[in-house]
Protein backbone atom coordinates (compact mmCIF):
# COMPACT_ATOMS: atom_id res chain seq x y z
CA UNK A 1 0.00 0.00 0.00
CA UNK A 2 1.31 3.49 -0.79
CA UNK A 3 2.40 5.39 2.33
CA UNK A 4 1.12 8.75 1.06
CA UNK A 5 -0.81 10.08 -1.86
CA UNK A 6 1.08 10.29 -5.09
CA UNK A 7 3.57 7.51 -4.24
CA UNK A 8 2.00 4.95 -6.56
CA UNK A 9 3.01 6.03 -10.06
CA UNK A 10 2.03 4.54 -13.40
CA UNK A 11 4.66 4.65 -16.15
CA UNK A 12 3.53 2.90 -19.29
CA UNK A 13 2.41 -0.57 -18.25
CA UNK A 14 4.62 -0.61 -15.13
CA UNK A 15 3.53 0.61 -11.68
CA UNK A 16 5.95 1.40 -8.84
CA UNK A 17 6.09 3.19 -5.50
CA UNK A 18 7.99 6.41 -6.05
CA UNK A 19 10.19 6.41 -2.95
CA UNK A 20 11.46 2.90 -3.78
CA UNK A 21 11.83 3.44 -7.52
CA UNK A 22 15.30 3.26 -9.05
CA UNK A 23 16.78 5.92 -11.36
CA UNK A 24 16.40 3.65 -14.42
CA UNK A 25 12.71 3.17 -13.67
CA UNK A 26 12.13 6.92 -13.64
CA UNK A 27 14.13 7.28 -16.86
CA UNK A 28 12.11 4.44 -18.47
CA UNK A 29 15.32 2.44 -18.75
CA UNK A 30 15.91 -1.34 -18.75
CA UNK A 31 14.58 -3.05 -15.64
CA UNK A 32 16.93 -5.74 -14.25
CA UNK A 33 17.67 -7.57 -11.04
CA UNK A 34 19.74 -4.56 -9.99
CA UNK A 35 16.49 -2.58 -9.89
CA UNK A 36 15.27 -4.84 -7.10
CA UNK A 37 18.63 -4.41 -5.37
CA UNK A 38 18.04 -0.64 -5.36
CA UNK A 39 14.59 -1.04 -3.78
CA UNK A 40 16.02 -3.35 -1.12
CA UNK A 41 18.74 -0.77 -0.48
CA UNK A 42 16.05 1.81 0.28
CA UNK A 43 14.33 -0.63 2.68
CA UNK A 44 17.67 -1.40 4.40
CA UNK A 45 18.35 2.34 4.67
CA UNK A 46 15.01 2.88 6.41
CA UNK A 47 15.57 -0.03 8.79
CA UNK A 48 18.94 1.38 9.86
CA UNK A 49 18.07 5.07 10.07
CA UNK A 50 14.30 5.47 10.26
CA UNK A 51 14.48 7.85 7.27
CA UNK A 52 14.41 7.90 3.48
CA UNK A 53 17.77 8.19 1.71
CA UNK A 54 17.20 11.74 0.47
CA UNK A 55 16.57 14.90 2.48
CA UNK A 56 14.46 17.36 0.47
CA UNK A 57 13.41 20.92 1.11
CA UNK A 58 10.02 20.19 -0.50
CA UNK A 59 8.25 16.86 -0.58
CA UNK A 60 6.60 16.91 -4.01
CA UNK A 61 6.80 13.97 -6.40
CA UNK A 62 8.87 16.04 -8.81
CA UNK A 63 11.39 16.77 -6.07
CA UNK A 64 11.62 13.08 -5.20
CA UNK A 65 12.11 12.09 -8.82
CA UNK A 66 14.87 14.67 -9.21
CA UNK A 67 16.62 13.42 -6.03
CA UNK A 68 16.40 9.77 -7.09
CA UNK A 69 17.76 10.47 -10.56
CA UNK A 70 20.51 12.96 -9.77
CA UNK A 71 20.78 13.46 -5.98
CA UNK A 72 23.17 11.67 -3.62
CA UNK A 73 21.76 9.82 -0.61
CA UNK A 74 22.82 10.95 2.84
CA UNK A 75 25.28 8.55 4.46
CA UNK A 76 23.22 6.14 6.64
CA UNK A 77 25.43 6.73 9.70
CA UNK A 78 24.90 10.49 9.46
CA UNK A 79 21.18 10.13 8.82
CA UNK A 80 20.83 7.78 11.83
CA UNK A 81 22.64 10.29 14.03
CA UNK A 82 20.31 13.10 12.92
CA UNK A 83 17.23 10.93 13.47
CA UNK A 84 18.40 9.94 16.96
CA UNK A 85 19.08 13.57 17.87
CA UNK A 86 15.69 14.71 16.65
CA UNK A 87 13.76 11.94 18.41
CA UNK A 88 15.74 12.16 21.66
CA UNK A 89 17.16 8.65 21.35
CA UNK A 90 20.09 8.08 23.76
CA UNK A 91 23.67 7.64 22.50
CA UNK A 92 23.21 8.89 18.92
CA UNK A 93 26.96 8.79 18.31
CA UNK A 94 27.13 5.15 19.33
CA UNK A 95 24.37 4.31 16.86
CA UNK A 96 26.19 6.24 14.14
CA UNK A 97 29.46 4.38 14.84
CA UNK A 98 27.68 1.03 14.57
CA UNK A 99 26.48 1.90 11.05
CA UNK A 100 29.57 3.75 9.84
CA UNK A 101 32.00 1.77 7.73
CA UNK A 102 30.72 -1.49 6.32
CA UNK A 103 26.98 -0.80 6.57
CA UNK A 104 27.43 2.63 5.02
CA UNK A 105 29.32 1.01 2.14
CA UNK A 106 26.78 -1.80 1.63
CA UNK A 107 23.77 0.51 1.57
CA UNK A 108 25.38 3.11 -0.70
CA UNK A 109 26.50 0.40 -3.12
CA UNK A 110 22.92 -0.89 -3.32
CA UNK A 111 21.71 2.69 -3.97
CA UNK A 112 24.27 3.49 -6.68
CA UNK A 113 22.83 5.47 -9.61
CA UNK A 114 24.42 3.12 -12.14
CA UNK A 115 22.87 -0.37 -12.09
CA UNK A 116 26.17 -2.01 -13.05
CA UNK A 117 27.82 -0.50 -9.96
CA UNK A 118 25.29 -2.05 -7.58
CA UNK A 119 25.26 -5.62 -6.34
CA UNK A 120 24.76 -8.00 -9.24
CA UNK A 121 21.94 -9.82 -7.45
CA UNK A 122 19.89 -9.92 -4.30
CA UNK A 123 21.95 -12.93 -3.19
CA UNK A 124 25.15 -10.85 -3.49
CA UNK A 125 23.61 -8.16 -1.27
CA UNK A 126 22.49 -10.77 1.25
CA UNK A 127 25.94 -12.37 1.19
CA UNK A 128 27.64 -9.10 2.09
CA UNK A 129 25.18 -8.57 4.94
CA UNK A 130 25.97 -12.06 6.25
CA UNK A 131 29.70 -11.27 6.07
CA UNK A 132 29.08 -8.11 8.08
CA UNK A 133 27.14 -9.97 10.76
CA UNK A 134 29.95 -12.54 11.04
CA UNK A 135 32.54 -9.79 11.43
CA UNK A 136 34.26 -10.67 8.15
CA UNK A 137 35.45 -8.29 5.40
CA UNK A 138 32.56 -7.30 3.12
CA UNK A 139 33.06 -7.49 -0.62
CA UNK A 140 31.79 -3.94 -1.24
CA UNK A 141 34.95 -2.49 0.31
CA UNK A 142 38.51 -2.62 -1.07
CA UNK A 143 40.23 -5.66 0.42
CA UNK A 144 43.28 -3.86 1.78
CA UNK A 145 45.61 -5.58 4.20
CA UNK A 146 44.81 -3.11 6.97
CA UNK A 147 41.06 -3.59 6.55
CA UNK A 148 41.28 -7.39 6.56
CA UNK A 149 43.66 -7.36 9.51
CA UNK A 150 41.36 -5.07 11.48
CA UNK A 151 38.40 -7.36 10.82
CA UNK A 152 40.43 -10.40 11.88
CA UNK A 153 41.55 -8.74 15.11
CA UNK A 154 38.01 -7.68 16.05
CA UNK A 155 36.67 -11.14 15.21
CA UNK A 156 39.25 -12.88 17.40
CA UNK A 157 39.74 -10.19 20.03
CA UNK A 158 39.22 -12.59 22.98
CA UNK A 159 41.56 -15.27 21.66
CA UNK A 160 44.18 -12.69 20.73
CA UNK A 161 43.87 -11.01 24.14
CA UNK A 162 44.34 -14.35 25.91
CA UNK A 163 47.26 -15.16 23.63
CA UNK A 164 48.95 -11.83 24.37
CA UNK A 165 48.38 -12.30 28.10
CA UNK A 166 49.81 -15.83 28.07
CA UNK A 167 52.74 -14.74 25.91
CA UNK A 168 53.42 -11.85 28.27
CA UNK A 169 53.34 -14.17 31.28
CA UNK A 170 55.69 -16.59 29.53
CA UNK A 171 58.05 -13.75 28.65
CA UNK A 172 58.08 -12.56 32.27
CA UNK A 173 58.64 -16.11 33.51
CA UNK A 174 61.47 -16.67 31.04
CA UNK A 175 63.07 -13.37 31.99
CA UNK A 176 62.85 -14.29 35.67
CA UNK A 177 64.29 -17.76 35.08
CA UNK A 178 67.06 -16.24 32.94
CA UNK A 179 67.84 -13.73 35.67
CA UNK A 180 67.92 -16.47 38.29
CA UNK A 181 70.12 -18.64 36.09
CA UNK A 182 72.49 -15.75 35.46
CA UNK A 183 72.74 -15.14 39.19
CA UNK A 184 73.38 -18.83 39.82
CA UNK A 185 76.08 -18.92 37.14
CA UNK A 186 77.78 -15.85 38.61
CA UNK A 187 77.63 -17.35 42.12
CA UNK A 188 79.04 -20.63 40.83
CA UNK A 189 81.82 -18.78 39.01
CA UNK A 190 82.71 -16.85 42.18
CA UNK A 191 82.71 -20.02 44.27
CA UNK A 192 84.92 -21.81 41.75
CA UNK A 193 87.29 -18.85 41.57
CA UNK A 194 87.60 -18.73 45.37
CA UNK A 195 88.08 -22.48 45.58
CA UNK A 196 90.86 -22.40 42.97
CA UNK A 197 92.42 -19.39 44.67
CA UNK A 198 92.50 -20.93 48.15
CA UNK A 199 93.79 -24.23 46.75
CA UNK A 200 96.59 -22.39 44.94
CA UNK A 201 97.36 -20.42 48.11
CA UNK A 202 98.09 -23.56 50.09
CA UNK A 203 100.17 -25.25 47.40
CA UNK A 204 103.67 -26.16 48.52
CA UNK A 205 103.08 -24.94 52.11
CA UNK A 206 103.95 -28.43 53.37
CA UNK A 207 107.51 -28.04 52.06
CA UNK A 208 108.46 -25.37 54.61
CA UNK A 209 112.16 -25.72 55.51
CA UNK A 210 111.85 -24.70 59.17
CA UNK A 211 110.11 -26.42 62.02
CA UNK A 212 108.03 -23.48 63.16
CA UNK A 213 105.02 -24.67 61.18
CA UNK A 214 102.76 -22.66 58.93
CA UNK A 215 102.64 -18.87 59.43
CA UNK A 216 98.90 -18.28 59.03
CA UNK A 217 99.15 -14.49 59.08
CA UNK A 218 101.80 -14.47 56.37
CA UNK A 219 99.71 -16.88 54.34
CA UNK A 220 96.65 -14.63 54.65
CA UNK A 221 98.71 -11.55 53.71
CA UNK A 222 99.89 -13.44 50.64
CA UNK A 223 96.25 -14.21 49.84
CA UNK A 224 95.37 -10.51 49.94
CA UNK A 225 98.24 -9.63 47.59
CA UNK A 226 97.30 -12.42 45.16
CA UNK A 227 93.66 -11.33 45.24
CA UNK A 228 94.71 -7.82 44.26
CA UNK A 229 96.67 -9.20 41.32
CA UNK A 230 94.67 -12.19 40.13
CA UNK A 231 91.04 -11.26 40.78
CA UNK A 232 90.95 -7.72 39.40
CA UNK A 233 88.46 -8.83 36.73
CA UNK A 234 86.14 -10.49 39.27
CA UNK A 235 85.22 -7.81 41.84
CA UNK A 236 82.52 -9.87 43.55
CA UNK A 237 84.84 -12.82 44.06
CA UNK A 238 87.61 -10.48 45.23
CA UNK A 239 85.26 -8.79 47.73
CA UNK A 240 84.09 -12.13 49.10
CA UNK A 241 87.67 -13.30 49.50
CA UNK A 242 88.59 -10.13 51.38
CA UNK A 243 85.60 -10.73 53.64
CA UNK A 244 86.69 -14.32 54.26
CA UNK A 245 90.24 -13.26 55.11
CA UNK A 246 88.86 -10.56 57.40
CA UNK A 247 86.88 -13.20 59.32
CA UNK A 248 90.00 -15.35 59.67
CA UNK A 249 92.04 -12.39 60.90
CA UNK A 250 89.26 -11.58 63.36
CA UNK A 251 89.61 -15.07 64.75
CA UNK A 252 93.31 -14.39 65.21
CA UNK A 253 92.51 -11.16 67.10
CA UNK A 254 93.93 -8.85 64.41
CA UNK A 255 91.04 -6.39 64.61
CA UNK A 256 92.87 -3.38 63.18
CA UNK A 257 93.75 -5.46 60.12
CA UNK A 258 90.12 -6.56 59.93
CA UNK A 259 88.94 -2.94 59.66
CA UNK A 260 91.48 -2.28 56.89
CA UNK A 261 90.36 -5.36 54.96
CA UNK A 262 86.70 -4.37 55.30
CA UNK A 263 87.47 -0.87 53.99
CA UNK A 264 89.23 -2.41 50.99
CA UNK A 265 86.25 -4.73 50.41
CA UNK A 266 83.87 -1.78 50.48
CA UNK A 267 86.02 0.11 47.95
CA UNK A 268 86.14 -2.89 45.59
CA UNK A 269 82.35 -3.18 45.66
CA UNK A 270 81.94 0.55 45.08
CA UNK A 271 84.22 0.56 42.05
CA UNK A 272 82.47 -2.48 40.55
CA UNK A 273 79.25 -0.45 40.24
CA UNK A 274 77.12 -3.48 41.10
CA UNK A 275 74.75 -3.58 44.08
CA UNK A 276 76.27 -5.15 47.17
CA UNK A 277 74.62 -8.47 48.08
CA UNK A 278 72.66 -8.19 51.33
CA UNK A 279 74.48 -11.09 52.97
CA UNK A 280 77.86 -9.48 52.20
CA UNK A 281 76.75 -6.11 53.59
CA UNK A 282 75.30 -7.60 56.81
CA UNK A 283 78.32 -9.82 57.41
CA UNK A 284 80.73 -6.91 56.86
CA UNK A 285 78.77 -4.62 59.22
CA UNK A 286 78.64 -7.26 61.97
CA UNK A 287 82.35 -8.00 61.62
CA UNK A 288 83.23 -4.29 61.64
CA UNK A 289 81.14 -3.72 64.78
CA UNK A 290 82.83 -6.63 66.56
CA UNK A 291 86.32 -5.37 65.67
CA UNK A 292 85.49 -1.83 66.81
CA UNK A 293 84.20 -3.18 70.11
CA UNK A 294 87.34 -5.24 70.63
CA UNK A 295 89.44 -2.15 69.92
CA UNK A 296 87.57 -0.21 72.65
CA UNK A 297 85.57 1.97 70.26
CA UNK A 298 82.12 1.23 71.71
CA UNK A 299 80.52 4.44 70.43
CA UNK A 300 81.68 3.81 66.85
CA UNK A 301 80.53 0.19 67.23
CA UNK A 302 76.99 1.32 68.10
CA UNK A 303 76.91 3.75 65.17
CA UNK A 304 78.06 1.00 62.81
Amino acid sequence: QPEESGELTQTGARAFTLHYASPEQLRNGVITTMTDVYALGVVLYELLTGRKPYELTRGSDAAWEEAIVSGEPVRPSLSAWRQAKETGRPNPRRLSRQIAGDLDTIVLKALNKQPEDRYASVDALAHDLRLFREGRPVLARPQSLGYRLGKYLRRHVVAIGVGIFVSGMLAVALAFVSWQAQGALEAAARAEAMQDFVAALFENTGNASDDRGLDVRALLDTGVRRADNELTGQPQARAELLGLIARLRSGLGDHAVVLDLLDRQQEVLRISGKPTPMRTSVAASALRGLSLLELGQAGQCLRT
